[in-house]
């Protein structure tokens, strides 16, 4: 709520607190279309909004715009860290996004498209989390407790790893009873219909 008294236009005393009008917001190049709430002077017609609305309405036309195009957003961001336990500078080793990026987009900041594309990956795919956990990069203790969240939230169990000439580790899969069911429906499905 606003506390002007006095109009800085006309200096009339004559404000209506709290007036709803339709504001724009450009993110990105798009228009958003949303309310905002404003101080009006009853004399002059002039339009007053603080500082604090002003951010408001830019975080929710932000809200809406990765709303639209499937942006995680810096909640989304924020659960991940906490989940893996990962500080700021791990997520940077985790994503190849510097830390400085990630904070940004933690305050409320739209990733680039690349960036949200690699973050979308990260926050839906934790075989990709895991296998990159796995590298030698994150081979402390310390990520033990990551490492142990990313593979329960795997839908298959690895059963072992296999090292193959180069190095790499390719781990051989289970796939869960649960799975294997849908698995198995897909794919008769699938068969079926490309017989038919």
């Amino acid at each position: 709520m606003s506390t002007l008294k006095i109009c800085p236009v006309c200096a009339s005393d004559n404000i209506v607190k709290e007036t709803s009008k339709k504001d724009f917001v450009e993110i990105k190049g798009e228009k958003i279309e949303l309310y905002s709430t404003v101080t009006v002077c009853q004399d002059c017609g002039e339009t007053f909004a603080s500082l604090k609305d002003e951010m408001e309405l830019i975080n929710r036309a932000r809200e809406i715009y990765r709303n639209r195009h499937g942006i995680p957003s810096p909640g989304q961001i924020l659960e991940f860290k906490n989940r893996y336990r990962l500080s700021l500078r791990d997520m940077e080793k985790l994503t190849g996004i510097s830390f400085k990026t990630i904070d940004r987009y933690l305050k409320g900041s739209i990733p680039d498209p690349s960036n949200s594309t690699l973050l979308k990956i990260f926050l839906n795919f934790p075989y990709v989390v895991y296998k990159f956990l796995c590298d030698e990069k994150f081979s402390s203790e310390k990520y033990n407790f990551s490492r142990k969240k990313a593979s329960e939230a795997i839908p298959f169990k690895i059963i072992s790893y296999k090292t193959d000439a180069s190095c790499s580790m390719n781990p051989v899969y289970h796939i869960s009873q649960e799975n294997e069911k849908k698995w198995t429906k897909t794919t008769s499905y699938t068969t079926s219909s490309l017989t038919a």
